[in-house]
């Protein structure tokens, strides 16, 4: 991703304080792999990233411009996290207490898993969508695996490649994330 200017940056906030969609647009498209790292790292990556749009754009609305000591891309990335780990921590509290209320008198479970799951798997599949754009289908691959949490030698064994091989499909995720750059 190549870094705004600081005056570029300066004069998009103040559009998107204006109430200007086209600066927010920009905005977003600008941080897009800040928002899509952060909202990754949790189950509902639709909900996380829109909740991401949101909190960058409540960062724009209160960052300090005048300020020279923090950068913009800073203060985004920590109200952006800061949100998305409280949204985290009320969809548990509010899943837990649904799991609750769903346990018949006998302790038995009435509908549990099924519907969250197929939720989690359309989730999963629009993700992958996303990324084919962005991936390779090895890089796909790897990237999908890595989020379930796999290993290096575990995805390698998966994949039928090498542990290097799935090092290397790692970094070149990242820069691409990083960069926001399509496949070719």
């Amino acid at each position: 991703m190549k870094e705004l200017k600081r005056e570029e940056l300066v004069r998009l906030i103040l559009a998107v304080r204006g109430g200007d969609n086209d600066a927010l647009n920009a905005l977003i498209a600008e941080y897009r792999p800040l928002l899509l790292s952060a909202s990754a790292r949790y189950p509902s990556l639709n909900e996380y990233y829109c909740e991401a749009c949101i909190a960058l754009y409540r960062a724009a609305m209160t960052f300090d411009i005048a300020q020279e000591d923090v950068t913009f891309g800073l203060y985004a990335a920590i109200i952006i996290r800061r949100r998305l780990r409280d949204l985290y921590k009320d969809n548990e509290r509010e899943r837990e207490h649904l799991v609750d209320a769903s346990v018949d008198v006998d302790g038995i479970a009435v509908g549990d898993g099924i519907l969250n799951r197929l939720v989690r798997e359309e989730e999963r599949e629009e993700l992958r969508r996303e990324m084919e754009e962005l991936l390779s289908k090895m890089e796909c691959d790897v990237l999908m695996l890595w989020l379930d949490g796999l290993k290096t030698a575990e995805i390698a064994a998966e994949l039928s490649v090498s542990a290097k091989t799935v090092d290397n499909a790692k970094a070149r995720i990242l820069k691409k994330l990083r960069a926001g750059r399509t496949k070719k």
